[in-house]
């Protein structure tokens, strides 16, 4: 993720899904193109796979990490 938009894009998309309450997208420092997406969520309405699959299919693969 390198450009000013996709970030923006990841979140907007993750956001959309029912059940989430909040996202936010970190590009991670060093210019590898790879961001962390944080999102608080309703665990009994969509799950982390769910949220990973969504950033995926907008073009932005995604994988889920340990829950925080």
């Amino acid at each position: 993720m390198s450009c000013v938009t996709c970030a923006p894009i990841v979140r907007r998309t993750i956001s959309r899904i029912p059940g989430v309450e909040a996202v936010t997208v970190t590009v991670t420092p060093g210019g590898r193109g790879q961001a962390v997406a944080t999102v608080t969520y309703d665990d009994a309405r969509v799950t982390p796979a769910a949220l990973a699959l969504a950033s995926t299919r907008a073009g932005y693969p995604a994988r889920v990490q340990a829950r925080r």
